[in-house]
């Protein structure tokens, strides 16, 4: 085994908890690589890929497989150290809950510790920005077109995540109450869809709706179903008008 031997076997363990952090925060790459918890995470995983080939190579051990090539021990060193950083050798129960012993909690502490630095991270940068976002947007005329918007620019979003989201929102609709301000259904609005889509798409989406979700101008009325009703019933006879137009236009041509 030589220096590039162990790189490739570390490089396997960098791979699989990069894939995970990347599996568990709907964050884009660059946020998470800001975090401190996650780098640390990332080479924890690669010292230990790193470890388990050493230690196979030391002691010889093979897990009673036929090992002949080094890409064979580098690939089973690689990704069982993963699952042994992952495991527990018992289950302590404490406080009514279990406990898992065992080195899956180096990892566990790491995953806990990058929750909370996501969470911060989150709040100091996406909280204001999506508060300008979200300014003189109309939450009882945006939650019902904003979401629909934004998950139709998100071509690759998940069907549990879009499931999730629809559900959030749904959260804060049926949560309004006399104590949570429209701005403040506004910004949560806000900070739930940017959760998912990110501030560009968010940002994307309340422009190609306009002022259709915006709060109207003081002194303007609010238009009512009845208006809103009559509006599509004109469009619909603009449309109708134009279709027999053209037909007729096209029959008298032939």
């Amino acid at each position: 085994m030589d220096f590039l031997d162990y790189t490739a076997c570390a490089a396997i363990g960098v791979f699989v908890g990069t894939a995970e952090l990347l599996q568990r925060y709907s964050y884009p790459p660059l946020e998470i690589a800001k975090t401190v918890s996650a780098p640390i995470y990332i080479a924890l995983n690669g010292f230990a890929s790193f470890a388990g080939l050493f230690l196979m190579d030391y002691f010889n051990f093979s897990f009673g497989l036929d090992l002949e090539t080094d890409g064979a021990k580098i690939f089973v060193a690689g990704f069982s150290s993963m699952v042994v950083l992952r495991g527990a050798v018992m289950t302590v129960r404490a406080n009514e809950q279990d406990y898992n012993v065992g080195p899956g909690i180096v990892a566990d502490v790491f995953l806990q510790r990058a929750d909370r630095a996501f969470d911060q991270e989150r709040a100091s940068s996406h909280g204001p920005q999506v508060a300008e976002i979200m300014e003189n947007i109309d939450f009882r005329k945006a939650k019902a077109d904003l979401p629909p918007i934004c998950l139709a620019l998100m071509q690759n979003l998940p069907l549990s995540s879009q499931g999730t989201l629809k559900d959030e929102v749904k959260l804060i609709s049926d949560g309004a109450s006399a104590f949570q301000t429209p701005k403040t259904e506004a910004i949560l609005l806000g900070l739930t869809l940017a959760k998912y889509t990110g501030l560009e798409v968010l940002r994307q989406a309340i422009d190609m709706l306009g002022d259709k979700i915006r709060i109207s101008p003081a002194g303007q009325p609010e238009p009512s179903e009845s208006d809103e009703v009559a509006n599509l019933q004109a469009r619909a006879d603009e449309l109708i008008r134009e279709i027999t137009e053209r037909t007729d236009h096209a029959d008298r041509e032939e």
